[in-house]
């Protein structure tokens, strides 16, 4: 038998039923210049009310119990109380919108049945919105005006593709909009009637409740001011905070199953035996396009010599947060005069830090640049001013230890690296010194401001670094595949199992890998500003001879915004790299950016091509090996492939062979299977930037060959196709040279390839045991 559960945390007391809450009517209701008529009044009223047909009882006393609790006839508390408190006269009639749409449906001697029954209905006025289509996944946002909707309900709701899914604020919600929804997702809502009945409605249609939620609201215990320093610097009431708790609670626990942003903030639903699954918060393409364009505008804008190190909050809730890295960033604001400390408050002048908390902070009052508070979707502009992005939270807090990465994904996409609390959710994504730096104390908070304030080539690289963790956990394409898993799950049965299987067999091959970043110098630039969806990246090695055929076939193409980045890898023949620089002058124009970029030593051409992913700034990556010709419809054919709906990893298509041989091959259709026996697939892909990171970038050692064919079976590991373009897309050169060593043609060499990719691939059965000369 099973073992017994283990003991659940106390459960909040129930709070009796009350009617949804309406905010929107408080507004409404101090129209009414008048008490509540005299009963007497209200004779003629009722009678009239009742003749028109227009109110149900009913459904009235059915929908809020206080009605029926009290005794209270429903018509006569309708006109006397329900419609200033914004209640609903029937079924399918909206009062919200019916006075939004007639404002003078509602007065001291009106309501809006009264009015409909009058001169609405004669008129054709609609009693409610128009129904939008039925959707099989519904998100409810408790708290609609927040980023955190943005975040749980709006991204979530765009990415699911196999099920039609919208978002709704609570307050909009009806028994009519829950006709044939399959999942109602519910986002930090409490228990009250309204909840209830949706819930009820949800289950009645044979759907299933989810509910979800991102800090840790769901524990009454834990709101006390040691836990959360919220609860005394927004003034919010320890009663008024745990009874919120409490609700939250309670909705919990009558969902049939849990959502949540961090596996710490699931394991507290775990303990109330709930199934809670982890779905994290996480950037659109919308908000990386804009962190990127902010990254090009600073790139290109002149430097104060202000070094800028930011604490982004939001909320006056992080006070003591902030105070675990205070004394170490007083040190280095004493020490390194150049260094200023970016806080954030109101238009209004409301701190999100409250300085005046911190008196050590006064000699430093001019070393303090305030900024504004800025609309969400602005905020990439902000972030990218930082030099250093500082995440503190308070140690062994519980109310921290379940926070979401955003803080830390968000400054990664404009290559701001972040100085973070070692929690686990932090942890996991930062790897210390490599792709941003962990503090637990004062001291490691020292030394770790003091090494990114004092090297700017460790910021840029572990900005980077970090832009590459976090750009397939936090992306569109990962958030798609978790919330259908998750919807699965939620329905159970036979594809909720073979759901929840596929996603621990890519969890295992999802961890973190560190893209080697190999040192270069920019030895060419131009950067125009505008904004392109690819670009092709040209690596070469002594390739004078043929790379300025690679480099025309580049600039005929007919996608008419393109960028291109060559990547001279230490070149020994110094007639490449004037060529190149030379050609680029000439044709810079062509391209919305432009890059010449020189290896300072020779590193191979998986290190090469990984340079051009780091340096592009597109969502995709076209590789051009300096000694092939792209066809000029190359990039515009392989770009439409792979902007479905499906979104592959990559898209390729048929190549040609000339100069020392002939025929035509990487023409196959995608089938991993095909992939068993060896490599079809060449090199000149069009490659999606959050696939190749997803993948861990090419990951071949340098002279081992089949860099390609190493990340077409990482991307399979992950689960993430490629789709095949049934016609020729390049031109593939036969020749005796090749830009990788020349140990590649020994037979020891080829047995330490295949041995290399059988370790990793345990499912390959290589037949085609001889490695190319090509990767």
């Amino acid at each position: 038998g099973a073992a017994p559960p283990e003991a659940a945390p106390p459960l909040a007391p129930p709070l009796p039923p009350a009617p949804p809450p309406r905010p929107a009517w408080r507004r409404l209701a101090a129209r009414l210049r008048h008490g509540k008529p005299p009963p007497d009044a209200l004779a003629p009223r009722l009678a009239a009310l009742r003749a028109a047909g227009v109110f149900d009882p009913d459904w009235y006393r059915a929908t809020y119990p206080d009605i029926a609790a009290v005794g209270a006839d429903p018509a006569r508390h309708y006109l006397a109380h329900g419609a200033a408190e914004g209640r609903d006269p029937a079924p399918g009639f909206d009062a919200g919108f019916y006075v939004a749409a007639n404002p003078e449906a509602l007065g001291p001697a009106i309501t809006p049945a009264e009015h409909y029954a009058g001169t609405g209905r004669a008129a054709g006025r609609a009693t409610r919105a128009p129904r939008p289509a039925p959707v099989d996944v519904l998100y409810v946002s408790g708290e609609p005006d927040t980023p955190g909707s943005t975040y749980r309900c709006a991204r979530y709701a765009a990415a699911i593709r196999r099920h039609s899914a919208a978002t709704l604020r609570i307050e909009q919600v009806s028994a009519d909009l829950l006709h044939g929804v399959r999942v109602c997702v519910l986002w930090r809502v409490r228990d009250s009637q309204h909840v209830r009945n949706i819930m009820h409605e949800v289950r009645k249609g044979g759907g299933v409740v989810v509910f979800d939620l991102d800090d840790l609201m769901l524990r009454p215990e834990l709101a006390n001011t040691r836990t959360i320093d919220g609860i005394r610097t927004t003034q919010a009431g320890l009663a008024s905070t745990r009874g919120t708790f409490a609700e939250v609670q309670r909705a919990m626990l009558a969902a049939d199953i849990c959502t949540a942003t961090t596996e710490e903030l699931a394991d507290h639903m775990r303990a109330f035996q709930k199934a809670a699954l982890v779905l994290p918060n996480g950037y659109d393409a919308t908000w990386l396009a804009r962190s990127r364009a902010a990254v090009r505008a600073r790139a290109m804008a002149a430097s104060d010599g202000r070094l800028r190190i930011g604490y982004a909050a939001g909320t006056l809730t992080h006070q003591r947060d902030f105070a675990c890295a205070l004394p170490a960033l007083l040190r280095v604001l004493e020490a390194r005069p150049e260094t200023c400390l970016v806080l954030f408050r109101t238009p209004e002048g409301l701190e999100m830090v409250m300085a005046e908390e911190f008196e050590a902070l006064a000699p430093y009052a001019d070393r303090i640049e305030w900024r504004d508070t800025v609309a969400h979707a602005a905020l990439p502009d902000e972030l990218a001013r930082f030099d250093i992005n500082v995440a503190p939270l308070e140690p062994g807090n519980p109310f921290c230890e379940a926070k979401s990465e955003l803080k830390i994904f968000e400054a990664a996409l404009v290559d701001v690296p972040t100085i973070a609390s070692p929690t686990g959710p932090f942890s996991r994504v930062i790897r210390d010194g490599e792709s941003g730096c962990l503090a637990a104390d004062d001291a490691t908070w020292h030394e770790a401001l003091l090494r990114l304030v004092d090297d700017a080539t460790l910021r840029r690289r572990l900005g980077v670094q970090a832009r590459l963790t976090c750009l397939w956990p936090f992306g569109p394409r990962r958030r798609t595949r978790l919330a259908e898993w998750a919807i699965a799950q939620a329905l159970g049965g036979a594809e909720g199992t073979a759901a929840f299987a596929a996603q621990t067999a890519c969890h295992a091959h999802e961890a973190t890998r560190h893209i080697q970043q190999t040192p270069a110098d920019t030895l060419f630039a131009t950067d125009r500003g505008e904004a392109a969806e690819v670009t092709v990246i040209i690596p070469c090695f002594n390739y004078a001879d043929y790379v300025l055929e690679a480099l025309e076939s580049a600039r005929a193409q007919t996608l008419a915004a393109l960028d291109l980045v060559v990547i001279d890898d230490a070149s020994t023949d110094p007639m490449l790299t004037t060529l190149v620089q030379e050609w680029l002058s000439a044709h810079a124009a062509r391209f919305g950016r432009a890059l010449l970029l020189r290896h300072r030593a020779n590193a191979g051409l998986a290190a090469a091509r990984n340079s051009g992913f780091i340096a592009a700034e597109t969502p995709f990556v076209l590789p051009l090996d300096a000694d092939n010709r792209l066809l000029p419809d190359a990039a515009e054919t392989l770009l439409a492939a792979l902007q479905t709906p499906e979104e592959p990893a990559f898209a390729y298509g048929a190549l040609r062979m000339f100069d020392a041989a002939d025929g035509v091959f990487s023409n196959e259709p995608f089938r991993p299977a095909r992939l068993l026996g060896g490599n079809y697939i060449d090199a000149m892909a069009l490659i999606a930037v959050w696939a190749w990171a997803a993948a861990g970038g090419y990951a071949m050692p340098r002279g081992m060959g089949w860099e390609d064919f190493d990340l077409w079976c990482r991307l399979i590991d992950l689960g993430l196709p490629g789709v095949h373009v049934p016609r020729q897309i390049g031109e593939y050169r036969v020749h005796g040279a090749s830009m990788l060593d020349r140990e590649v043609e020994v037979a020891h060499a080829k047995e330490a390839q295949v041995a290399l990719l059988e370790h990793r691939y345990p499912w390959l059965r290589l037949t085609a045991r001889e490695a190319r000369a090509r990767g």
